[in-house]
């Protein structure tokens, strides 16, 4: 401790009005020993906290918490996993997933799955992240976050702010019965946009598609479409692919019914079926 309270004397200099550097304890006088010991007790605390961050940061490694995207979806499946543990198949069409994507969301969960669209889309040039409101907004904007880019919701209600210089398009729902116009405010796109698309479900592709006439009619690109669940047995991501888009699922669907729930691998063709479904 002898040569620590003495290198604090040299790492933090005491003077006494002549500016000399003190090395030694036994020339100071002691007035000030005061602050050589507030100096030493500082430099201790500065080691202390330097090794209490050490330990943080191998326990954080330990723990996978630093780098929680490791066990993604390429290899274990995250998603599915998770609508296995979770979800509920309510009928052959509906799929209950409230619990951790559309009604309670799961912050952690959100921002892997957001890493990963991140990362299966890096090489696209995206300047701008899309969603329609309100369940897309989680992973899109956890996507955003990773690849370091604006998110843009796109309306579905009228609003009094957004007039005048709009983009617009009316999307039907079939699974809600219900209609509406979906709005973009002009100043958010440009026809240099790269648009990654990102949506919680893809059943009959009508969100999807009305997002595209947006983006097209403002001179910008689609360059990839993004969904945590794809409904394969409905006709969605063949009219996205038909139409020339890059569709990439997290979770695709092949099979619901009353306890039953069947995924299907990501190169798999969707089927051919016409369901009609949102």
């Amino acid at each position: 401790f002898r040569e620590i309270f003495l290198e604090s004397c040299w790492l933090f200099p005491v003077t006494a009005g002549d500016d000399r550097y003190l090395r030694d304890t036994r020339s100071v006088s002691v007035r000030f020993r005061w602050e050589i010991h507030r100096n030493f007790l500082t430099w201790i605390l500065c080691r202390i906290w330097k090794n209490v961050r050490q330990v943080l940061q191998w326990q954080a490694k330990d723990y996978n918490i630093e780098n929680k995207y490791t066990y993604e979806v390429k290899s274990v499946k995250l998603l599915e996993d998770r609508i296995k543990k979770e979800g509920q198949a309510l009928s052959e069409t509906v799929l209950k997933v409230d619990s951790f994507i559309n009604h309670q969301v799961d912050s952690v969960f959100m921002d892997a799955l957001g890493a990963d669209f991140a990362e299966h889309f890096k090489d696209a040039g995206i300047t701008k992240v899309f969603t329609i409101e309100s369940s897309g907004i989680a992973p899109a904007l956890m996507t955003a976050e990773h690849l370091h880019v604006p998110l843009v919701i796109l309306k579905k209600q009228t609003s009094k702010i957004l007039n005048g210089n709009v983009y617009q398009t009316r999307i039907t729902s079939f699974t809600k019965g219900t209609s509406y116009e979906l709005t973009l405010f002009a100043d958010y796109i440009t026809p240099e946009d790269r648009i990654l698309l990102i949506d919680d479900f893809l059943a009959n592709g009508e969100a999807a598609m009305g997002a595209s006439r947006i983006i097209e009619a403002s001179g910008a690109t689609l360059a990839g479409i993004g969904i945590l669940i794809e409904k394969s047995f409905q006709k969605g991501r063949k009219r996205l692919e038909e139409a020339g888009y890059t569709v990439y699922s997290q979770a695709r669907i092949g099979k619901l019914g009353a306890g039953v729930i069947e995924f299907l691998p990501e190169e798999e063709p969707a089927s051919r079926e016409e369901e009609p479904a949102d």
